[in-house]
């Protein structure tokens, strides 16, 4: 770059005195530096005078109003963690940590916060002077409020410590005796004792989760039941007395269950209307602090004002003298530093290759030889700074393009949507020469290959043990700086092995589902830096949460439609799939067949088989209407042991002939039990049409159990159409 050398202005000012240019500038300067000096000195025991008078001021402000606006903010703290632990308290539960000392600690810290509080305001009361009335007049109300809340949150502590958990208190009592009891009966084996000690059991944690007094006489109504059963001749005398003494000792417990809880409310209205009151007088403490202080800090303000007047007018005295002073001096050196002003604005213009041509000896001609020196610097900084400016700007392009993968990751729907979002957005982002995204099928087996970019094709799909990364949990790869792995990944090896390379684990939500790979090139723009090491660890975090919560969203929608035992679809699939159905048979006129199955004697089956027996025979049948289903028909989990199937474009002869197969079908049913091979079920089954047994959902649906009513009074294991069933009804009635 050539170089703009400025030149020196010889000529000399005719004002300049003549004395002034025979003194050399070196001596100038001494002179005025000397000049300088003494007026800092000067000002200096001005200002020692000005911080004496005022210091007096500052102290009363830090010694008094500062520390108590602390002190009430610092009390405004420990209220709020106080309630936070009051609120832990009653809010925690049970688990991996005794209840009992999880809540002991919660009060522990609560305790913790109060006493900080009675210290702060006992400091409030020692540290306020004359003028802090306002704050001290605060303080009576606060700590009676206080107290109040303390005995009353107390009495709370003492109310639900006694209720207890599952383990201890009286849950842990009432458990002790439903045990006990359930060892009677499980000697006896009556099994409409243990239906009602169940019923008992279940009243008394419906009331323990939602505190409603309907569980009580739900609990009262079935525990007088429960005393009826108790005159059963199946029960010995022994296995009687002993049953009973433990159902009413279970009894007993609950009502005082039932008796704290309602003086629990009755305490807890109580301290919360207290800690209302505490809320209000500690935000009004707090603000009256804050005003004292707010006051303190203008008394302050109007002596220093005071002060700094007279102290204005002395060093203006000062400054006016130093001024007439350097204009003397000004003079002389106004020729040298013209050159060097003109090249300092040349470099503030941006003209970086300005350079000072001719020198001056002395102390003014090393300046100028270090200016050229520092403008030499400049230069040189300026280029590199061009160059970070551009990896700026790379670097900010490249977090505005993963920004808005990641937001609209956010909106879409499901893996197919996310492909291309992520496709398109990974080959702008460009982080390094190619690469790929893939994620874990269902099984677990092997990855597949969401998306890739760049010019190269990696492999579509790997075993995992292929990849080191996905071996040791953590980024594997080329090191920045170093030319190929130690060990290449297998999945690699395969393709291109004459670059750097990086794996990296996408991990989320507690487990590994996928891997981004990345292969860098041999020029600057592609090649694998610290920098980009870190990027593309960035980029794999913020597309690990964002795919995972796009998988997470698709199980949850699709556990969201079945029936978890079946894997059938449920009733609220039903209802929208009904409706779907429907408007497609009106628009081409056609029919919709809605079959009620309900499975013969499921009752007497499940009680005498136990509900694993059960529910194998329930999974059995969902598989059998699955496999009877045509790719358009929809077979769903109505409740229980009833099950709904939508045939479209179904007439009710055809219907009849599926529901004669299926009849079959379920016949033929094996139903196996850990080796035990169980009796055959039948089902029956009641057949509506759309439009002719009704118009909408809820009429056809209606109409079909009617038909299966019907079936199940006609002799069971058959199916019946609508309009039978209204024959069969008239002819009943």
């Amino acid at each position: 770059m050539p170089i703009d050398i400025l030149k020196c202005n010889t000529d000399r000012d005719p004002m300049d005195f003549k004395r002034l240019h025979q003194v050399s500038l070196e001596a100038l300067l001494t002179w005025g530096l000397g000049l300088l000096i003494a007026s800092c000195i000067l000002t200096a025991a001005l200002a020692f005078a000005v911080w004496r008078f005022t210091n007096g001021a500052f102290n009363e402000y830090e010694k008094q109003d500062i520390p108590m606006a602390l002190l009430a903010s610092s009390s405004q703290d420990n209220w709020l963690r106080a309630r936070g632990y009051e609120d832990n308290f009653l809010l925690s539960p049970g688990g991996a940590v005794d209840i009992g000392e999880m809540k002991a600690r919660y009060v522990t810290l609560w305790k913790t916060n109060l006493d900080d509080i009675h210290v702060n305001l006992k400091k409030i009361r020692e540290t306020a002077g004359a003028n802090d009335y306002a704050v001290v007049s605060l303080l009576p109300s606060i700590e009676t409020a206080l107290a109040n809340y303390e005995a009353g949150f107390n009495s709370v502590v003492d109310l639900v410590m006694r209720l207890g958990d599952a383990d201890s208190g009286l849950e842990g009592e009432m458990t002790t005796k439903v045990r006990a009891a359930e060892e009677v009966l499980a000697q006896a084996r009556l099994p409409l004792f243990v239906e009602s000690l169940i019923a008992l059991r279940r009243m008394q944690t419906d009331f323990v989760l939602a505190g409603k007094d309907q569980y009580v006489g739900k609990f009262l109504e079935e525990m007088a039941k429960f005393d009826r059963l108790g005159t059963n001749d199946g029960l010995t005398s022994s296995h009687r007395q002993s049953l009973l003494a433990a159902v009413k000792e279970y009894s007993s417990l609950f009502k005082e269950y039932v008796a704290i809880v309602r003086n629990l409310e009755l305490k807890k209205r109580s301290y919360v209307q207290a800690a209302q009151s505490l809320d209000s007088s500690i935000d009004q403490l707090q603000y009256a602090a804050l005003q004292n202080a707010d006051a303190g800090l203008k008394r302050v303000k109007q002596r220093i004002g005071r002060t700094t007047y007279w102290a204005a007018i002395v060093a203006l005295a000062v400054v006016l003298f130093g001024i007439v002073t350097a204009a003397f001096v000004s003079r002389r050196i106004r020729a040298a530093t013209q050159r060097i002003i003109g090249f300092a604005a040349r470099l503030a213009a941006g003209k970086l290759d300005a350079r000072l041509g001719q020198m001056e000896t002395g102390k003014f001609g090393a300046l100028e030889s270090a200016l050229n020196t520092m403008a030499d610097n400049l230069q040189e900084t300026d280029d590199s700074m061009i160059h970070q400016a551009e990896v700026l700007i790379k670097r900010n392009r490249r977090m505005a393009l993963l920004s808005e993968m990641t937001g609209l990751l956010q909106t879409v729907a499901s893996v197919d949507e996310a492909r291309e979002v992520v496709g398109r957005h990974m080959a702008s982002i460009a982080v390094g020469a190619t690469g790929a995204v893939y994620l874990y099928e269902e099984s677990g087996n092997y990855l597949d290959t969401l998306t890739h970019w760049g010019p190269g094709k990696p492999p579509a799909s790997f075993a995992p043990d292929d990849c080191w990364a996905l071996r040791r949990g953590q980024p594997y790869g080329t090191a920045p700086g170093e030319v190929t792995a130690i060990l290449v990944c297998p999945h690699v090896k395969r393709g291109d092995t004459t670059h750097q390379y990086l794996c990296l684990p996408m991990i989320a939500q507690g487990g590994t589902f996928g891997l981004v790979h990345i292969l860098f090139g041999n020029d600057e723009s592609t090649i694998l830096s610290d920098e980009e090491a870190q990027f593309a660890a960035r980029l794999t975090d913020q597309l690990s949460l964002a795919l995972a919560n796009i998988k997470l969203r698709e199980t949850l929608r699709e556990q969201s439609l079945r029936d978890p035992l079946t894997d059938l679809f449920n009733r609220r699939y039903l209802q929208a799939s009904l409706d779907r159905e429907f408007a497609r048979a009106a628009r081409e006129k056609g029919k919709v067949a809605v079959l009620m199955l309900d499975v013969d004697h499921f009752k007497r089956f499940n009680d005498t088989h136990g509900h694993e027996a059960g529910d194998a025979a329930l999974i059995l049948l969902g598989r059998a209407l699955k496999g009877s289903c045509r790719g358009g028909d929809l077979a769903c989990r109505f409740g229980g042991e009833e099950f709904t199937v939508v045939l479209p474009a179904t007439n009710c002869d055809n219907a009849r002939q599926w529901a004669t197969r299926l009849l079959d079908m379920v016949r033929k049913m094996e139903i196996s039990v850990r080796g035990t091979t169980l009796p055959h079920l039948t089902v029956s089954i009641g057949i509506a049409l759309y439009p002719a047994d009704g118009e909408d959902p809820d009429s056809v649906l209606r109409a079909a159990d009617l038909a299966l009513y019907t079936a199940k009074h006609s002799g069971r294991d058959r199916c019946v159409a609508k309009d039978a069933a209204v024959e069969q009804e008239s002819r009943d009635i």
